[in-house]
């Protein structure tokens, strides 16, 4: 798997419903998943401080300890092999 299918939107969604479930069980209570990456840009690189909130049925947000900073790319994972083009990891949300 490639750096850029790694960091893709379908499997950061992927691996997100995986720590979730596996946190909370599969009959969990959470129906919104949002996935910040917040980047700090720099001239030399981004540094990512991803944070994950959780929202349940009643609208209140949800205390976990699920860590999702092995879902953005560190220093060396940052550029895409072959470019000068650094990796962009969007925000996220899911709806359960």
């Amino acid at each position: 798997m490639t750096n850029k299918e790694k960091f893709s939107t379908d499997n950061i969604c992927k691996q997100l419903i995986k720590k979730i479930e596996k946190a909370f069980g599969a009959n969990h209570k959470i129906k919104v998943a949002l996935f910040k990456a917040i980047s700090e840009y720099n001239d030399e690189y981004d540094n990512y401080s991803p944070i994950l909130i959780l929202i349940d049925s009643d609208y209140q947000e949800i205390e976990h300890d699920i860590n999702v900073y092995d879902l953005c790319p560190n220093d060396e994972e940052q550029y895409d092999e072959g470019t000068d083009d650094s990796l962009q990891v969007e925000d996220i949300t899911i709806n359960f």
